[in-house]
């Protein structure tokens, strides 16, 4: 239909002179859109030499007066934008040609850049003085090899004029995707083009770059600590500095050069994975499943919907290629997407959480920031990325010193927990000590009184226990970290004086300059067990963090030897009497090296076992203890480094198992642990951990508990 109007059209007065584009003065930008004529080739047939015949000439229509009150357009954008020109999607199909001419009236050659608009495909023929066209390409899917302007998203041709010089431009565009041809024809000074594209490189390079910095910022404190809010924030700047590469033509410059058609698969992978990592990263910062499980349920099902979602859209793509529709409905879920974030952001800032505040004020932000760039860039004040991106850079400080916020209360919460098990064990031992002296002379009168005290120092020493188990760690989370593994840990008392140690520490390597993972497993044996041994247990605990946390020693060795002093030193500035100090640990610590395949091992008295190809070894350590100030001589520990090969498995234990006396009153001793060792090695590790328990309870019948028994067993 449109089509006859065309051709009625063209009987009616078009094939009047062509309205000629003048360059008069020099100017930064010229729009061209009044001067412009185009014709629909529905047939896909016509040639440039066809459409510059005279009689095919005659039938490209003006634009100004074929919509000239832009009734018909799909989208125009105002006047006074770009000055009064044309800017029109036209609304047919296929290939459609336009025509521009222009004649530089300068006394001097003009060089520019002639920018078209949006096209799938554009051929670009430039007439010259010699006969026949010049031609150039550009588009959205034209390989880069064939292009004649790379930089920029933008589809721009360059242009030169020799002083009087008169050129006509056909346009010959390609639909490709679904997307209409937009003729928007700018001529735009070299020079000042050249200057932008300069000045857009340059706040981009840093742009991303302080994105980039943050991305490998973050996964180093993921890789440091495990937390998996890291990991999250990590990959939503990573998927924000993707989105923006792509909206600023760097993917077509850099990455897709050759392979344009892979764009549409890029933006819908980054803009999904990009709300993807924004909700996950939401729900482990603020561990929404504690704070507000309702809305964490609607975000974890936002969350599996688009992830199904995202398979349905690439699936479209590859099937159809239509890029209308799939923008279409993206959109549609994009601002389903919103409004379920605004609600959630409402419902986080009434929980007048500290932490969550910072995340509402930044995702508060990124919105402002959008709103207002899409108000400024409507009447043409700033591109409405350019407020998109400052949003981003506001958004990533205020999550970042949210996170910093959560560390600091993170690590005041440990600190007060460890300071709460100090106040509580010391009370419990008062407790203790009073409750002993009232038995002793009131026994009789007052044993009413003294159950219900006996009763209050058990609630306090359970308590004192979940402190104790909350500060030496999950051993659920230990054993996650090796192939398999088994704590064995079955205190005498409620609280124990065994604990076990794990730490996993990145330590750069001056001789091979590089990072090293090395992972440090320590069982250890603390003087006395219950109360007063708990006590030790967190001496041990905080120097151990101290010296390979703070002080970043990995040796063993060095690691015992600074252990040893620092113990003396904290149990003799406790001593007021002038007897020496038998206040101590034994214990055994293992440093894996994964990288080369090595143990280093030293140990204070406690021995380990390993188990290789059916065979059991022995490694001994130093006959010294850990504290304890009773030896004369220079205290020494030594590391032993052994080749480990995939799937020893290495045991570490404290003497609680093999001391244990049985219905005969015999202890089951070292020779029959290690021979129980070696031949429950072949089974897995949970039920090696399982065996250990049931012999235990086999050996020991009706017999109390003699001390603290742990045993760790590693398998690399």
């Amino acid at each position: 239909m449109i089509f006859c109007l065309f051709c009625l059209l063209s009987h009616f007065g078009y094939a009047q002179q062509t309205q000629i584009f003048e360059i008069n003065t020099q100017k930064d930008s010229y729009f061209m859109g009044e001067f412009v004529y185009v014709l629909p080739d529905s047939a896909q047939e016509l040639s440039v030499e066809q459409v510059s015949s005279d009689s095919v000439n005659q039938q490209f229509l003006w634009c100004k007066k074929l919509f000239p009150n832009a009734s018909n357009y799909i989208f125009r954008l105002p006047k006074d934008r770009l000055g009064n020109g044309f800017y029109e999607l036209i609304p047919q199909k296929y290939i459609y040609w336009s025509r521009l001419t222009i004649k530089n009236n300068l006394s001097k050659r003009y060089e520019g850049m002639f920018y078209i608009g949006f096209g799938n495909l554009l051929d670009v023929y430039i007439s010259q003085k010699t006969g026949g066209f010049e031609l150039k390409k550009t588009g959205q899917y034209m390989p880069a090899a064939q292009k004649d302007v790379l930089e920029s998203r933008n589809y721009v041709v360059r242009l030169e004029l020799e002083a009087g010089e008169q050129k006509t431009i056909y346009i010959k565009s390609t639909k490709y995707d679904g997307r209409s041809f937009s003729l928007q024809p700018i001529l735009f000074d070299k020079i000042m083009w050249t200057k932008n594209i300069f000045k857009r490189n340059w706040i981009e390079g840093i742009f991303h770059g302080l994105l980039w910095m943050m991305v490998a910022y973050n996964l180093l404190i993921f890789f440091t600590n495990r937390d998996q809010t890291y990991i999250y924030y990590a990959f939503y700047i990573l998927n924000v500095s993707l989105y923006f590469l792509f909206f600023k033509g760097f993917n077509d410059e850099f990455f897709t050069t050759e392979n344009p058609e892979i764009n549409p698969y890029i933006w819908t992978l980054t803009l999904n994975f990009l709300k993807i990592s924004y909700f996950q990263f939401m729900r482990h910062y603020l561990q929404t499943k504690i704070l507000v499980p309702k809305l964490d349920r609607f975000v974890l099902l936002a969350i599996k919907f688009l992830l199904i979602f995202t398979a349905l859209e690439i699936a479209f793509i590859y099937f159809t290629f239509n890029i209308v529709w799939l923008t279409i409905i993206t959109s549609i879920i994009s601002v389903l997407m919103v409004l379920l974030g605004i609600w959630g952001l409402f419902t986080l800032y009434r929980t007048k959480n500290q932490t969550a505040r910072f995340f509402v004020a930044g995702s508060a932000t990124l919105i402002l920031s959008g709103v207002f760039g899409s108000l400024y860039s409507f009447y043409n004040i700033f591109d409405a990325l350019f407020f998109g991106q400052a949003g981003i850079i506001l958004e990533i400080l205020i999550f970042s010193i949210g996170l910093g916020y959560r560390m600091k209360t993170n690590q005041q919460e440990k600190e007060q927990a460890q300071a709460d098990l100090i106040t509580q064990l010391e009370r419990n031992q008062q407790i203790q000590i009073a409750a002993n002296n009232e038995l002793e002379q009131k026994v009789k009168e007052r044993t009413e009184t003294l159950e219900k005290q006996s009763l209050h120092i058990k609630d306090s020493i359970v308590y004192a226990s979940r402190i104790q188990n909350a500060l030496i760690g999950n051993p659920d989370a230990i054993i996650s970290q090796f192939d398999d593994a088994f704590i064995f840990f079955r205190p005498r008392d409620i609280v124990s004086g065994d604990f076990y140690f794990f730490r996993e520490e990145q330590i750069y390597d001056d001789i091979s300059k590089t990072t090293r993972k090395f992972r440090f497993l320590i069982v250890a044996d603390c003087t006395g067990h219950g109360v007063p041994g708990a006590f030790m247990t967190i001496m041990g605990s905080n120097f151990l963090d101290e010296i390979i946390d703070n002080q970043k020693i990995v040796n063993p060795s060095q690691i015992l030897s600074e252990l040893d002093r620092k113990v003396i030193a904290a149990t003799q500035k406790q001593n007021t009497g002038k007897k020496s100090i038998q206040d101590g640990m034994d214990l055994s610590l293992l440093l894996i090296d994964e990288a080369h395949k090595k143990i280093h091992f030293a140990a204070a008295k406690n021995p380990i076992f390993y188990v290789r190809n059916h065979e059991i070894f022995q490694l001994k350590g130093s006959k010294f203890p850990i504290g304890s100030s009773q030896f004369k001589e220079q205290k020494t520990y030594e590391t032993q480094i052994i080749d480990y090969q995939t799937g020893d498995q290495f045991y570490l234990f404290s003497d609680g198992f093999q001391d244990q006396f049985g219905a005969d009153g015999r202890k089951f001793m070292i020779k029959k642990f290690r021979e129980l060792i070696l031949n429950i090695s072949h089974l897995s590790m949970e039920k090696q951990q399982n065996t250990l328990d049931q012999t235990l309870r086999d050996w020991q019948t009706n017999s109390k508990q003699t001390d603290d028994i742990l045993v760790v067993g590693i398998k690399l």
